[in-house]
């Protein structure tokens, strides 16, 4: 007869159980603090990983050599961000038309917000696939010379992604207007379902299904860290392995990074240093995630 079953023996262990209650109350409540110092350890925890195959970063040599375009590209923005939107539209379009893009245009307008602009937006098609899934790069465009550092790096990564010829996915490199209110509308014609309020036109060049989806937004030329922001509209978060890809590629390059204002630890065992002089942003504009309902990723 099992411990349990037999009444005897089950008397006999209750019995135990009370008279031992706070010593083992106390055994286990010090165990369970050991063992969350002990997860500090790289011997008893495999620390954050990366569980996507397509995204495993440390699969592939990062590089970029573009960083004299940008500087180039930026001057360029310093001169006519003061002039009207329109040069700066005309500006844009010349540059990702150049560069070999399919460059479309998408008017709107925001009644409750009572605004109204212009998107811009290029798409890389991938030279191994046949356009079914694709990635957005966005960079939001604000009047004057707040986004220049932004759109610089935007076009001389589109400059530097030309010459790559791994690509399985396509690429939109998408501008938009007045913050929210240009994404909504954008996506809003990309799924077909426009959110009520924003009358856009439709769109004239489509890329696949929305995989995952990146905001820079900064208006530095040069910049000595990141700061990550992740958290989306009612709880909202990204897929992990796109954070663990961002902060993973952010220590290869030696970047600073930080995850919404707080220090990132890069290295375990590592001290954070809270640094003032962040000059670059990257903002989540969470609607990405919101509207690209077949979305998996947004940051």
């Amino acid at each position: 007869m099992g411990l349990i079953s037999d009444p005897s023996k089950r008397k006999k262990l209750i019995d135990f159980l009370e008279k031992s209650k706070n010593f083992l109350s106390i055994f286990g409540y010090t165990g369970g603090i050991v063992w969350l110092f002990l997860l500090a350890s790289s011997e008893f925890n495999s620390r954050a990983y990366v569980s996507e195959n397509a995204l495993l970063p440390g699969l592939v040599e990062t590089s970029y050599s573009e960083d004299s375009v940008a500087f180039k590209l930026y001057g360029e923005l310093k001169k006519i961000c003061t002039k009207d939107i329109y040069r700066q539209r005309d500006w844009i379009s010349q540059n990702l038309i150049s560069a070999g893009l399919e460059v479309y245009h998408q008017n709107f307008s925001c009644g409750d917000k009572g605004v109204g602009g212009q998107n811009i937006y290029g798409i890389l098609r991938s030279p191994r696939s046949s356009g079914v899934e694709s990635l957005v790069l966005n960079v939001p465009q604000k009047y004057g010379c707040d986004s220049n550092g932004g759109l610089a790096m935007m076009l001389s990564i589109v400059r530097h992604f030309m010459f790559q010829n791994f690509w399985a996915k396509d690429i939109v490199f998408l501008i938009t207007e007045h913050d929210s209110c240009g994404v909504e509308a954008w996506l809003g014609s990309y799924h077909g379902e426009p959110l009520k309020g924003v009358v856009a036109s439709d769109l004239t060049g489509h890329a696949g299904k929305i995989q995952a989806a990146l905001v820079i937004d900064f208006n530095h030329e040069s910049f000595r860290g990141v700061d990550v922001q992740f958290e989306g509209i009612n709880g909202l978060l990204p897929n992990l392995d796109l954070l663990h890809v961002v902060f993973h590629v952010a220590r290869m390059e030696g970047v600073l990074a930080k995850l919404n204002n707080q220090v990132i630890f890069l290295l375990f065992f590592c001290f954070g240093i809270e640094y003032e002089s962040m000059m670059s942003r990257k903002t989540c504009f969470w609607n990405i995630s919101i509207l690209a309902l077949d979305s998996e990723r947004a940051l």
